[in-house]
């Protein structure tokens, strides 16, 4: 009995561990990945935006050259991002952000010959940054290497590689966030395992000498046992709120105690009903397979819940948002993100600008037609309108509308849809739009939703000029 409640112990521990540590290298690597995907599309739009071919054939043009120092200088002030070197066919650097590098050659960087051969963009987390180390601040020890590979239409040939790099501080700190989230929770639903399956074979062992009191005390005890759990996740809500210091974090943690309390009941229920069984000698096969699924439910939620654990900082700054409209447009169309979906944009000629994290912005615009295309599977309309002035409660702002003609949105689930683990996708997390709305509000904004099945969905995106003004902002 005694040898048994051992090896149950390392087992269900072991397999914890092993579990929390896939998931926290699944979050890095999903972290890194969404890092690299933001800074490629950025730096891509700049190169669009201020390149021909022509610019990056050997040898360049002093034109050129000055071209690229106006437009990588302006992709150095996006917020992270410490250092730029942009390189040839040939492996020669011929513009970087510091002067001594420009005409060196780099043929040893895989990296970088992974992104010119294969014509994709490459990530790699580097600890000390290993091609830039003399060139880094003390507090950058760690940093993401981002290489863009150079393509424009004419040829779709690769003419070169921009390698960005990123300080990877905030993401570290995301990381170890998540790795005491992941501890905490997986640990707790191990020892919830384990006590059950610990009392289902201590009854068995005792049938023969226990009597109906003793029964009855042990479902007390299994009673306590899931308040107590309901107790520790209750408190794990609070302190994680308090660390994160997002207004989410509330709303996720009540999913928690929701979603992990119905699969917990179970357990306890069938050890209950196991517990009888066995009392009788009756076979408890059936009740053991019943908590091992409840169990696996448990960890899919975590694995749910992990992935809206990462930490918005505001880097805010006045920002062209009709521009940046057209940015995420073109980029829509150039990567056929919304194929036969016909894009028309209404605006004012002359708008102010907006103080935002631009970067945080853009994503929660993509997200907002993101979601309109896959309502338009068959292609639709998708209209975007600006509305200026827009003043809510005395507060100059504006007002971005994206309306698009697909499904709609049942009534019933217009309360549901901007939920954390709320999704219609099969396989999907659902934190699209609740990310979206999140980033709205830390911004002092809000963002509304009207929907008729059949006809189409508007979303309405309410910002403020100075978002750097209001308290949501200040944390």
């Amino acid at each position: 009995m005694y040898k048994y409640s051992i090896v149950s112990f390392l087992f269900v521990f072991i397999s914890a561990a092993l579990s929390s540590a896939i998931v926290v290298s699944l979050v890095k690597s999903n972290l890194v990945a969404h890092e690299a995907k933001i800074t490629a599309a950025f730096v891509r739009a700049q190169i669009k935006e201020h390149f021909s071919e022509g610019d990056f054939r050997a040898p360049l043009t002093t034109a050129a050259r000055e071209r690229m120092s106006q437009a990588f200088s302006n992709v150095l002030k996006a917020s992270n991002i410490i250092h730029i070197n942009v390189y040839d066919t040939r492996a020669t650097i011929v513009w970087s952000s510091v002067a001594e590098l420009i005409g060196t050659v780099r043929s040893e960087n895989p990296d970088y010959l992974e992104s010119l051969r294969g014509g994709e963009v490459v990530s790699v987390l580097e600890m000390a940054g290993k091609h830039i180390r003399p060139y880094l601040e003390p507090g950058d020890a760690v940093v993401i290497e981002v290489y863009v590979p150079v393509k424009f239409r004419d040829t779709g040939g690769v003419m070169g590689v921009a390698g960005v790099y990123l300080s990877a501080t905030p993401l570290f700190e995301t990381i170890q966030n998540s790795v005491r989230m992941v501890w905490f929770v997986i640990m707790s639903t191990g020892a919830a395992l384990y006590l059950a399956l610990f009392y289902i074979f201590y009854t068995s062992y005792r049938r023969g000498e226990e009597s109906r009191g003793t029964v009855e005390r042990l479902n007390r005890e299994l009673r306590e046992v899931n308040e107590g759990l309901e107790k520790r996740v209750e408190e794990s809500a609070q302190r994680l709120a308090r660390m994160q210091k997002l207004s989410a974090m509330g709303e996720i943690m009540g999913e928690i105690a929701h979603q992990l309390n119905n699969p917990l009941v179970g357990i306890v229920n069938f050890a209950q009903l196991a517990q009888r069984k066995s009392a009788r000698g009756d076979d408890v096969g059936g009740e053991l397979s019943t908590i091992e699924r409840s169990g696996l439910e448990c960890k899919m939620i975590i694995q749910k819940i992990l992935a809206f654990l990462r930490k918005m900082k505001l880097d805010l700054a006045d920002t062209d948002i009709l521009a940046l409209l057209d940015e995420l447009i073109a980029q829509a169309k150039s990567q056929g993100a919304l194929p036969e979906i016909v894009i028309e944009k209404n605006a004012p000629a002359m708008l102010p600008t907006a103080r935002v994290d631009a970067v945080l912005m853009r994503q929660a615009f993509w997200n907002i037609m993101e979601n309109a295309a896959q309502a338009m599977p068959q292609g639709g309309r998708l209209t975007v309108e600006v509305v200026f002035p827009a003043p809510v409660d005395s507060v100059e702002g504006m007002l971005v509308r994206f309306t698009d003609s697909g499904e709609g949105i049942a009534p019933g689930r217009l309360a549901e849809i901007f939920s954390p683990l709320f999704t219609t996708k099969t396989g999907g997390v659902g934190l699209g739009l609740s990310l979206t709305r999140e980033i709205i509000t830390r911004h002092g904004g809000r963002v509304d939703v009207e929907s008729r099945v059949g006809v189409g969905t508007t979303f309405s995106v309410w910002l403020p000029l100075r978002a750097g003004d209001t308290d949501e902002t200040q944390h």
